[in-house]
């Protein structure tokens, strides 16, 4: 597809759908060895037929390969494609090169999808022709695949073309992680290949929404599954007021990384679409706000003023609703006025998924069958 210079300035024409597209599943192994065999399957199992997987292996030193292999042997809808280790991004970007579906879905190598995940989406894209970026809801699960909780809620997503608040917050919008995002074919080319040293799932649920509808698939169609070894790691980990700080500057780093990624894109495309600007993501000035509570005391008159100032943005953001807001407000103000440990306590509670946050933020749904794990 050849990207006009200066063409987007509204969402970009789409064109429909055949009877029956096909499906890739893009997945980035590296030393999954445990885990990529079952993410495999996920697919194979679905119950829409046209759909294949092509895993990129990152030069893993396990035995990911001879995995996938086994399973390439034996189903042709299974791609290998090996290359020495480059990360994660370059992986993802392999993957895309050697696919050749319609509609690509993003597949972490340790996590799973639901068997009627293709097929919903599939459903969604066909519906709604103007519709390019279709996002869902994941159930978290351990190494096990036991249910721990649902990663996500429902009651707060956005849908239709949502760039001009995309925008206005500083790229912030209820995206989802990796195994919850899929889109059109069309709009590969816009976010491919994804820079080094970012999360491909950032980059593309920041650019692509600024170009395209959005649709919301209402179900738990995927699984999450959390380990020692995720990816995130580095930015979940708060095991001490050290990894706490080391944690939230790697959180800024990459978001820093994914904006400034995402508005270099805009500027190479010459996209009609305005440079996002840092400042406005109420996220990164919350984070921001507790790195200095976790690396230093502040007298009380300045931390008062930052409170104020980060209190004032959560009360008039737009995004999050009036539970969350208020979790919000309460826990950065214990914070405040806490010593650095416990502020770090406390941030992480309000921001990591656990299970205490989760029941006071649920609504009135809960997960559907397609939330449980399949047989």
């Amino acid at each position: 597809m050849t990207i006009e210079p200066g063409a987007v300035k509204r969402p970009i024409h789409l064109p429909a759908l055949p009877d029956q597209p096909l499906v890739s599943a893009l997945v980035s192994c590296y030393n999954y060895e445990r885990f990529v065999g079952r993410a495999i399957e996920s697919v194979l199992d679905q119950s829409y037929p046209a759909v294949e997987v092509v895993v990129c292996d990152d030069g893993s030193t396990d035995s990911s390969v001879r995995v996938v292999e086994q399973y390439a042997e034996r189903d042709g809808r299974v791609k290998l494609v090996r290359q020495a280790n480059a990360g994660h991004p370059a992986a993802y970007s392999t993957a895309y090169r050697h696919s050749r579906g319609e509609i690509l879905c993003i597949l972490d190598s340790d996590d799973l999808f639901d068997r009627r995940k293709v097929a919903s989406i599939v459903d969604c894209f066909r519906k709604s022709a103007d519709v390019g970026y279709v996002i869902h809801p994941l159930i978290m699960v351990d190494a096990e695949e036991r249910h721990i909780q649902p990663l996500t809620l429902l009651d707060n997503f956005e849908e239709g073309f949502i760039a001009d608040r995309i925008l206005r917050r500083g790229g912030r919008w209820r995206s989802m992680t990796a195994s919850g995002v899929s889109f059109r074919r069309e709009l590969a080319p816009y976010v491919y290949p994804v820079p080094d040293g970012i999360y491909a799932d950032v980059l593309f649920n920041t650019v692509l929404p600024l170009l395209t509808r959005v649709a919301v698939v209402r179900d738990y169609l995927g699984y999450y599954r959390l380990h020692d070894s995720n990816a995130t790691q580095e930015i979940r980990n708060h095991s001490s007021l050290d990894d706490s700080i080391r944690a939230t500057r790697k959180y800024l780093e990459h978001v820093e990384g994914a904006l400034g990624a995402a508005n270099q894109k805009i500027a190479a495309l010459n996209l009609d679409v305005p440079p996002i600007v840092l400042a406005d993501n109420l996220d990164y000035r919350m984070r921001t706000f507790a790195l200095e509570l976790f690396s230093q005391s502040p007298g009380v008159g300045r931390r008062i003023r930052q409170y104020a100032a980060v209190g004032s943005a959560i009360a008039n953001d737009d995004l999050y609703r009036l539970k969350h807001k208020c979790l919000l407000l309460a826990g950065y103000g214990l914070a405040a006025v806490s010593p650095p440990a416990l502020a770090a306590r406390v941030v992480e509670a309000i921001h990591l998924p656990n299970r205490l946050k989760y029941l006071l933020l649920r609504g009135a749904r809960k997960p559907s069958a397609a939330g449980k794990r399949s047989a």
